[in-house]
């Protein structure tokens, strides 16, 4: 009940997201979904996994002429279209990912006497390329975003936390971080973290991987910054580990350093694709620390 209710929870801001300026056209397509002007999921299918697996595939296959649309457009010499279109198969990728998730519900990996390790990626091309594709998520190559990934490589304003496995030597989760302004402050900011979906962590070992994690992300930012605190923030959309302890605030960051593309870049943080030059004035993030 706890994982579908995970899954419900990311499906509607998935939704919500894909809504966001141009409610007209999304909701014409799944409009007996849509009351009062909000996405509603049908109390069916937020208690039976059969059910919620039935409604996104429904969902899926309603938002045809959307995926289409966006399919065409994700190289509109239009700046604003294109961005719009990617972030649309973006939201593509996050529904058929609920599918598989969905899926794996029952046929969890025992995580009781996880040997993992956590570590800064080596930025080696030939192996740091597939890092979306170790933490099936999308940007992996292949999937929509998976163009976002040689900037992150080739821009050092980037880097990837990793986390790989002692047992077997593959990387199975990572997490994008760079370095923001928090109120001319500097502030470390994890994009998101995502894991292999083979591997479904309960949610007691969820917490301890997320502390961990943020212990290591601490330690970066005392070696980087030289200052004994800084602030962490997290993204707060599409995270595989349990964030919802953590405090949510509606704040200015400001990432540290310049992107290739006209400064665009994909950041979760921030909406998806994203000019540097043009972020929101506010944005919601959790605050780790």
């Amino acid at each position: 009940t706890e994982k579908l209710s995970n899954i419900s929870t990311q499906l509607i801001e998935d939704i919500e997201a894909l809504r966001n300026g141009r409610n007209k056209f999304i909701d014409k397509q799944i409009r007996q979904f849509i009351k009062n002007e909000k996405f509603i999921i049908p109390q069916a299918a937020l208690t039976s996994a059969v059910q919620l697996e039935k409604f996104i595939q429904i969902l899926i296959k309603q938002l045809k002429p959307i995926w289409t649309l966006a399919e065409n457009n994700k190289n509109n010499h239009n700046k604003i279209i294109s961005t719009k279109a990617r972030n649309s198969l973006t939201i593509l990728d996050h529904l058929n990912q609920h599918l598989n998730d969905i899926s794996n519900i029952d046929n969890n990996k025992s995580t009781k006497n996880i040997n993992w390790k956590i570590k800064m990626w080596d930025r080696i091309p030939q192996k740091d390329l597939f890092q979306g594709n170790y933490s099936t998520c999308c940007i992996g190559m292949g999937k929509s975003n998976g163009c976002a990934i040689p900037t992150y490589l080739t821009n050092t304003m980037f880097n990837m936390i990793e986390i790989t496995d002692n047992e077997t030597g593959l990387t199975i989760g990572n997490a994008l971080c760079y370095f923001v302004k928090d109120k001319n402050k500097i502030a470390l900011a994890i994009d998101n973290i995502e894991i292999n979906n083979s591997y479904k962590l309960s949610d007691e070992t969820g917490k301890k991987l997320i502390a961990q994690i943020i212990q290591y992300a601490s330690n970066i930012s005392k070696d980087i910054t030289g200052k004994p605190y800084t602030n962490i923030y997290l993204g707060p959309f599409f995270n595989d580990l349990p964030s919802y302890t953590y405090p949510e605030e509606t704040i200015h960051l400001e990432p540290l350093g310049i992107t290739d593309k006209a400064n665009e870049v994909y950041m979760d943080l921030y909406g998806g694709w994203t000019n540097i030059k043009d972020i929101p004035n506010k944005i919601q993030a959790l605050k780790l620390k």
